[in-house]
């Protein structure tokens, strides 16, 4: 049995808030995110312009380089231990991993399940790649990662126990 959901129904007219996320880089190659939150009321949505004066205000302030900005729509809920499952596999460092590849694009994405349910991880800590849980969350992301002209597909997929990596499998 899974942890409650306290987060609201994903709806562009029931946004928590927004937050505008940027990285960084200096001249030592070194990389860094800065994420700035701001409400507004639904259904509004933020302005391009608003975001570039920030992001050129930001910019105008440091020695490093902005490379790349992203808006996020937030939906929160409640964070609420007491809506976790107290279960073997309990650890939101425990993770699920997928992969998936676009090899024709050069490109990869992973997909984390934190504190999966016992019943996809089986004996010697091998996901189940068949079990119908697994199986809607891989498809669920295939299908957001190829709603544009991507053609990624699920590559393989580990269970890992507080970063420490395991076996991978066909996903």
């Amino acid at each position: 049995m899974p942890g409650t959901r306290t987060a609201p129904t994903i709806d562009t007219t029931a946004v928590s808030f927004y937050r505008v996320v940027m990285r960084l880089i200096d001249s030592r190659g070194d990389k860094r995110s800065v994420s700035f939150r701001f409400d507004l009321n639904p259904p509004a949505t933020p302005s391009a312009a608003l975001i570039e004066d920030l992001v050129s205000a930001v910019q105008a302030a440091t020695n490093a380089s902005v490379y790349s900005v992203k808006l996020e729509y937030l939906w929160a809920g409640a964070d609420t231990a007491a809506n976790a499952v107290e279960a073997v596999v309990e650890s939101v460092y425990d993770n699920v991993v997928i992969n998936y590849k676009d090899v024709a694009a050069n490109k990869q994405q992973s997909l984390f399940v934190p504190a999966p349910l016992g019943e996809i991880i089986l004996d010697g800590d091998v996901v189940d790649t068949a079990d119908a849980i697994y199986t809607d969350v891989r498809d669920s992301y295939l299908a957001l990662l190829n709603a544009g002209p991507d053609a990624y597909v699920a590559s393989t997929t580990r269970f890992t126990e507080r970063r420490d990596k395991n076996d991978t499998t066909p996903a």
